[in-house]
């Protein structure tokens, strides 16, 4: 991926003037072949988990890249990616398993980081993920009737940092998976229902 005229960020890209009615041409790229990265990401048995999604930062600015969802055996590739250094998660948030970073690291900050060369692959880059545990409620209105469309986030009751989120279904269900044993504080977020945001702040959602 690059910017116009060759430059790697928005920032730092030329801007291409346009008047109404006429054309601009001559805004031209030339692309090279990135590298990429290539694992498995597996249970606690071996078994290959489908729906993961790996998402690649770059190791020094943090910036985000490309992503890519595991295929049924677990596989995945990252591709197009510039030569440097990366930092990988692997996020369970729909699959039930506990978001990790590479290598099986906790957050971003303590990673490992993961070498591409242009025009090659890394692979080997892999992941064991654990099953989390749940939260589950129902979302309602004043009369008891579910309320569909609420973002439920989860958030770290030590720390505040924001884990897994999902929507309330048609009846207001919501079940939050992949949360690793701690402490949660929840924020019921009614912006997209013209309802109230509610935040429950509570040191008992124990997982």
């Amino acid at each position: 991926t690059q910017w116009y005229n060759n430059k790697p960020t928005q920032a730092l890209a030329d801007s291409v003037a346009v008047i109404a009615g006429a054309t601009t041409s001559g805004i031209n790229a030339s692309m090279i072949l990135g590298g990429s990265i290539f694992g498995l990401v597996t249970n606690s048995a071996g078994a290959g988990i489908a729906g993961v999604w790996v998402s690649s930062f770059d190791a020094a600015s943090g910036q985000r890249l490309n992503s890519a969802t595991t295929q049924a055996n677990g596989s995945y590739t990252l591709s197009s990616l510039p030569a440097g250094n990366y930092k990988l998660q692997f996020s369970g948030n729909s699959t039930g398993f506990i978001t990790q970073w590479y290598n099986n690291k906790p957050s971003q900050a303590l990673a490992d980081s993961v070498a591409v060369t242009a025009e090659a692959t890394t692979s080997g880059i892999n992941a064991s993920m654990l099953q989390g545990g749940s939260i589950s409620g129902l979302v309602t209105n004043s009369a008891g009737t579910g309320i569909a469309g609420v973002y439920v986030y989860s958030y770290d009751a030590a720390s505040g940092q924001q884990l897994n989120y999902v929507t309330t279904q048609t009846n207001g269900s919501y079940t939050l998976s992949g949360l690793p044993t701690g402490n949660y504080k929840m924020l019921f977020s009614g912006d997209s229902t013209d309802r109230k945001s509610t935040r429950l702040n509570s040191s008992h959602l124990v997982i």
